[in-house]
């Protein structure tokens, strides 16, 4: 005797009614109680797929995902009860849902414009501060970008940056509607700065400890132009470089001083640091060097008083310098967060093959 199989269509009805009670409430809870929804496939006629129930708030722990299906219906959005998106099934997913809604602060450039968008978006979103976030997005160019990494370095959440300025290299497109499920998507890029001393009158100066995330410059400071030395690792490469100035420069600058001077785009995981001359006159036919990226690069200024250098590194500038010493930092470091389809690497990518 063969048993029949339910009708698909009853089958569908009852899925969809299942769907619904996960999301009622019952009437006795407490609206801090209230029932969450965790919707893990989506519900089909097949009989082997289900929805699955929704774990009251007491019983849900750090390690539960909860997934969303997304507006189209194709994508899944995984989510941490505790926190934001933790994983994406698919690209298509754009909605943003969760239990604890993700808190963002911002931070703008000086600029009008900047300014104004800054105060939309608390308007939109709340601003807790950036102790209290979890991402910081900064509103403007790459200047706010740099100064946003050294100004809170060690404590920091992720930085989404949206380009409001001139220059946004480091930035996304500027979009204020569904921003924490952009956040959400984002790709996660790590950098590494450079930590630079400097040394005056042949002693360390007190203070006189930087980073830079772009490039350290070292440059002549009056009519006449530097002439330096230069060690690699301990090891004198050029006994003498006479020149407008010299660049270190990490990947993710590269693209900035570095390339304008005639510098090479490095791709971000390459790990290596570029050293770039600035216009030249000897060796007239050098034309810089690929480091690796532990290596420490020394400068030594020859003449000092009657060839006077600065010393910039990102946004700080020092005068006097008679001797540079640039490691890189590996201790310290940010994250940003860069939209999939305006991913780094790509960006590097095309400024190789710029016309």
């Amino acid at each position: 005797m063969t048993t029949s199989k339910p009708c698909s269509r009853n089958l569908r009805h009852r899925i969809d009614a299942d769907a619904r009670s996960v999301t009622r409430k019952s009437p006795s809870e407490p609206p801090s109680a209230r029932r969450r929804v965790c919707i893990q496939q989506r519900a089909t006629a097949s009989p082997d797929r289900a929805v699955a129930r929704a774990k009251p708030r007491s019983q849900q722990t750090g390690s539960d995902v909860h997934r969303l299906i997304s507006p189209t219906g194709r994508g899944i959005l995984c989510m941490d009860p505790n926190r934001h998106a933790t994983k994406v099934k698919h690209a298509d997913t754009k909605r943003w849902t969760s239990p604890v809604p993700m808190r963002l602060a911002f931070t703008s450039a000086a600029t009008p414009a900047a300014r104004e968008a800054a105060g939309r978006l608390r308007v939109l979103y709340g601003d807790p501060g950036p102790d209290r976030a979890d991402a910081l997005v900064a509103l403007g160019g790459d200047g706010i970008m740099l100064a946003t990494l050294h100004g809170r370095l060690g404590r920091l959440p992720p930085v989404y940056g949206m380009h409001v300025g001139s220059v946004g290299f480091l930035t996304n497109a500027y979009h204020e509607g569904d921003l924490p499920s952009r956040i959400s998507l984002a790709e996660r890029v790590r950098l590494q700065p450079l930590r630079v001393y400097v040394a005056s009158e042949g002693a360390w100066s007190a203070g006189r400890s930087v980073l830079a995330f772009n490039e350290v410059a070292v440059l002549r400071a009056g009519r006449r132009p530097a002439r330096l030395r230069v060690s690699v690792d301990g090891l004198v490469r050029l006994n003498e470089l006479v020149a407008d100035g010299l660049i270190v420069a990490t990947a993710a600058g590269s693209t900035a001083y570095n390339l304008s001077a005639g510098g090479p785009a490095i791709p971000l995981g390459a790990r290596v640091l570029a050293l770039t001359p600035i216009s030249p006159a000897r060796p007239r036919g050098w034309r810089g060097a690929l480091l690796p990226a532990a290596a420490s690069v020394r400068v030594d200024v020859l003449a000092a008083q009657m060839h006077p250098v600065s010393v910039s590194a990102d946004t700080a500038e020092i005068t006097g310098a008679t001797r540079v010493e640039v490691v890189l930092a590996p201790e310290l470091g940010a994250d940003l967060l860069i939209d999939p389809h305006q991913n780094l690497e790509e960006r590097v990518l095309r400024e190789q093959f710029r016309t």
